[in-house]
């Protein structure tokens, strides 16, 4: 969605649990096989893991991955990130089933519900909003509601009731020194990014079959929902 020279971007999208479990300090974490919420991933935090999503979605022309209905535009401009496999929301607005082939040994990133403000880069953002508060007071966390995960018939513990364990800000410093984050557009259009995502980073599920089961909603900009089951084929053997 677009609003006039800016990309809004209501965000709704879901995971899968890696049944093997994250090297990483899992105290408190209620979801083995999810990446803690405060830890790092290869150098990275899930706020630059977030950014880095967002990037991959703004470079990918016409955005096909989130209107994919089968799953072939799955691939589309994402060959793994650092070894990171990118999985996408809906933007089409009805129930997707998307069928996907990964390698062995392949986390993935999933972004489960946020939003993305996009303005033109330099100094964008800036023109538009005073504080990362005044942000979050037009476009509030409440909006999200109604998420559902399930991963081969197992919900995903504590999205919502006030416990989003894995809500990522990006661009909120930004304000301090006038330094956002940024993304390219497939016809070379830089942007100024922030806002915020409920994000997570799984570790790679066994070779086999896996459903993955994403639903939810939002209230915001006139209301938004997104249905996908992703049917995820894991091949054996390592990745090269």
């Amino acid at each position: 969605m677009k609003v006039n020279l800016h990309t809004l971007t209501l965000a709704l999208v879901v995971a899968a649990v890696g049944i093997a479990p994250v090297q990483a300090a899992a105290k408190g974490n209620p979801n083995p096989g999810i990446l803690p919420p405060h830890a790092t991933f290869k150098g990275k935090t899930m706020s630059e893991w977030t950014v880095a999503w967002w990037q991959w979605v703004e470079g990918t022309k016409d955005y096909v991955q989130m209107f994919d209905a089968t799953g072939e535009f799955a691939h589309a401009n994402n060959n793994g990130a650092d070894g990171v496999f990118f999985l996408a929301k809906s933007w089409a607005g009805v129930p997707q089933e998307r069928h996907v082939v990964i390698p062995s040994g392949t986390p993935l990133l999933v972004p489960v519900m946020g939003l993305g403000w996009f303005a033109l880069a330099p100094g964008g953002i800036l023109n538009d909003w005073g504080s990362f508060e005044e942000f979050l007071q037009a476009f509030p966390l409440s909006d999200m509601h109604d998420l559902e995960i399930v991963i081969d018939g197992k919900p995903v513990a504590a999205l919502e009731d006030g416990n989003l364990h894995y809500l990522n800000y990006f661009g909120a410093d930004g304000f301090v020194d006038g330094e956002f984050p940024l993304a390219t557009s497939f016809d070379g259009t830089v942007w100024e990014i922030i806002g915020y995502e409920i994000t997570l980073l799984l570790a790679p599920l066994p070779p086999g079959d896996h459903v993955i089961e994403m639903k939810g909603k939002s209230a915001c900009c006139g209301g938004f929902e997104s249905d996908v089951t992703y049917h995820l084929t894991v091949l054996p053997g390592r990745r090269k």
